[in-house]
């Protein structure tokens, strides 16, 4: 669920697609992809239980990982920052999900251990996703 939420908010947001196009992927881009592109991963996610755990949670900590890769420095540098501007922060019900949190928790750059010449850049952030009881 949470992947069709970040799809539809990265994808849609002018900045972010007036660099990456439609070029973002769950887990693992498609061989040889154009560059720039984001690569999303689900790295956990944490239920936050009722008192009496005699009903499911109802709100999910969920860890997201957002890769992002370009050919160009300056282009990667503003990608980060367009991604984070969108994400931190955000609230709102998207593609069957509704986030009541997301937080950024940090940023790091350097070599992903690709055997080409590219720029990376990684964000963690934490998306407090609510769903139904049922």
């Amino acid at each position: 669920m949470i992947g069709k939420s970040l799809y539809y908010l990265l994808s849609n947001d002018i900045d972010v697609s007036g660099i990456v196009g439609t070029r973002i992927y769950q887990d693992m881009p498609p061989q040889d992809s154009a560059f720039p592109f984001i690569v999303y991963t689900v790295i956990s996610t944490a239920p936050t239980n009722t008192k009496d755990y005699s009903t499911k949670s109802v709100l999910d900590a969920v860890q997201v990982q957002i890769d992002m890769y370009s050919r160009k420095v300056t282009e990667i540098n503003n990608l980060a920052t367009h991604v984070r501007t969108k994400l931190d922060g955000y609230t709102g019900s998207q593609s069957g999900s509704t986030i009541k949190q997301c937080r950024f928790l940090n940023d790091s750059s350097g070599d992903p251990e690709l055997e080409i010449p590219v720029y990376f850049r990684s964000q963690d952030y934490e998306i407090h996703l609510h769903k139904t009881n049922s």
